[in-house]
């Protein structure tokens, strides 16, 4: 986040192809909140109804890998259902217990605008984002 921050402080900011391919460490930050607080509502035991539900399968059998690749509207809408059901609101309050990164609530409340084939992720987006580096 700091490389980034200097890039837009004080070199030439990120261009819109830039910022375009961000987009795929958007959708894979969504992904993986989403995988986690699922998993939490199931490893808790309880709301076994809506464990069952055909949007909760959809994302507990996500190979995430695959899925962080390609965003469809389908399993946008998913995701932006169960992000709106008490289930995953009442694992997102335990979000710090969970290691979900607090951005995730900003990238899962617009998942339908992530999913259109337009969007550009925003300099905030990019800023929220988390991408994984490997060594230094």
């Amino acid at each position: 986040t700091i490389f980034k921050q200097f890039e837009i402080l004080y070199g030439r900011g990120f261009s819109e192809e830039q910022r375009a391919d961000y987009r795929k460490y958007v959708w894979a930050n969504i992904v993986e909140a989403i995988q986690l607080l699922c998993s939490a509502v199931a490893s808790s035991g309880e709301h076994q109804a809506f464990t069952e539900t055909p949007s909760f399968q959809q994302i507990i059998s996500l190979d995430s890998t695959a899925a962080s690749k390609r965003c469809t509207p389908e399993l946008a809408a998913s995701i932006s259902r169960l992000w709106q059901e008490g289930p995953v609101q009442q694992a997102w309050s335990h979000r710090n217990r969970l290691q979900v990164a607090e951005s995730a609530g900003h990238f899962l409340a617009k998942v339908d605008e992530v999913a259109e084939e337009s969007y550009v992720p925003t300099i905030e987006d990019l800023l929220l984002s988390r991408v994984r580096t490997t060594g230094i």
